[in-house]
C-alpha cells in the first residue's frame, strides 16, 4: 500500500465519498465540498493500487493549531495499520504546529493514545449545525 499527501498524489473527491459511504459518514457531502477541502488543508490518502482505501485530513491555521478530521479507513482494510500510516504521514506534515487536536469516538481513544494524544479534562466539545 502507498501513503501519499494530496500534493504528491491527488486524492479524487469521489474516492473520499466512497470511503464516507462505506463507513456511513457524511451523506450530505458532495464532490464539490470535498474538492474544496482538498484545496485548502493538509490531507493524505492510502492507496491499494489505484483504489483509495484510507483518507485523513486536518484543518489548520498553519501556525499554532490544527485539528485532525476524517481519519477514515475502508472496512475491508481495517486492522492492517492503515489508520496508523495515515496518522503518521499527517502528523509529520503538521510537525511545525504547536497543538494538534482531534475528536474521536470513545472506542478510538486507545488508538490515539498510542500516538501520544491525551484526553482533555477541562474542555467541553460543542457543535452548532447551521442547517438543523
Amino acid at each position: 500500500m502507498d501513503v501519499k499527501l494530496h500534493r504528491e498524489r491527488p486524492i479524487p473527491p469521489e474516492g473520499v465519498l466512497e470511503l464516507y459511504q462505506n463507513v456511513n459518514w457524511w451523506p450530505e457531502r458532495t464532490p464539490e465540498d470535498v474538492a474544496r477541502v482538498l484545496e485548502r488543508d493538509p490531507a493524505c490518502g492510502v492507496w491499494d493500487g489505484e483504489r483509495l482505501v484510507g483518507f485523513a485530513r486536518a484543518v489548520t491555521d498553519d501556525r499554532v493549531r490544527a485539528y485532525i478530521e476524517d481519519v477514515v479507513v475502508h472496512s475491508d482494510y481495517r486492522r492492517q495499520a492503515v489508520g496508523q500510516e495515515l496518522l503518521a504521514v499527517l502528523l509529520k506534515e503538521l510537525a511545525h504546529i504547536d497543538v494538534v487536536s482531534l475528536f474521536c469516538e470513545p472506542e478510538l481513544v486507545p488508538f490515539y493514545e498510542k500516538n501520544n494524544f491525551r484526553r482533555s479534562r477541562t474542555q467541553v466539545v460543542m457543535h452548532r449545525k447551521s442547517h438543523p
